[in-house]
């Protein structure tokens, strides 16, 4: 039986190409964005896709209610999708920095308390939070992005301490090939896919030769 993935913001970018290598090692993948578009369409192909803002925290809670009641709890879950504008110290709209953790902390924490509960009736779960280099290491420009990637990341760490049939793997590089396939015999390294190595993955600017993208990605794995 194929494992469910459902990765959030898998329009484009590291989103997209994590939603395919999904495909590729033969989940079936659910693909989100914030809304329905031509874009998200031809991602999803014949795949189901949602449009849910995740800022809206009501939509959110339905969004994951829906899973649930059309079967569709995902078995590996990419929590992906996030909200970024050039916001410093001084000079942001309150409207801004609530659409800001809004969605990138709040819906995680939504998400997380309505499927993990559900996920590990299955006895089968990986957890993927795509974070940033911002969460670590501060920019002026992105002062109010930068608080919600260390939230999130501070929810992943969290998590691990109170969750504690899961396993943290803290850096992109010590990502492990992850089993996902039915049979159990097919792999897939998820660190290549949300790396994208080489490539450009959408609106990111920061690779260099071999260099790959300012991520911070956490996995959590039980069963």
């Amino acid at each position: 039986m194929k494992k469910i993935a459902l990765v959030t913001g898998s329009s484009r970018g590291i989103g997209l190409a994590a939603a395919k290598e999904l495909e590729n090692a033969g989940c079936q993948v659910i693909y989100h964005a914030s809304k329905v578009s031509d874009k998200l369409l031809a991602a999803a192909g014949n795949s189901p896709f949602f449009g849910v803002d995740l800022s809206d925290a009501e939509a959110v809670g339905t969004f994951a209610d829906e899973l649930i009641s059309q079967n569709m709890v995902p078995d590996i879950l990419v929590l992906n999708a996030s909200y970024q504008s050039y916001t410093g110290i001084g000079n942001f709209a309150e409207s801004e920095y609530r659409k800001m953790f809004d969605t990138n902390v709040l819906s995680t924490g939504i998400l997380l308390n309505k499927l993990f509960p559900e996920m590990q009736k299955k006895n089968y779960g990986r957890i993927i939070f795509v974070s940033s280099v911002n969460g670590v290491k501060p920019a002026g420009r992105l002062a109010v992005y930068g608080a919600t990637k260390a939230a999130f990341q501070n929810l992943a760490r969290t998590a691990n301490l109170t969750l504690s049939v899961m396993e943290l793997m803290d850096s992109p590089v010590e990502m492990e090939k992850t089993q996902i396939s039915g049979t159990g015999t097919q792999k897939n390294d998820l660190s290549t896919s949300l790396h994208i190595i080489g490539n450009d993955c959408g609106n990111c600017r920061h690779h260099a030769g071999d260099r790959s993208c300012y991520g911070q990605f956490f996995q959590f794995a039980f069963g």
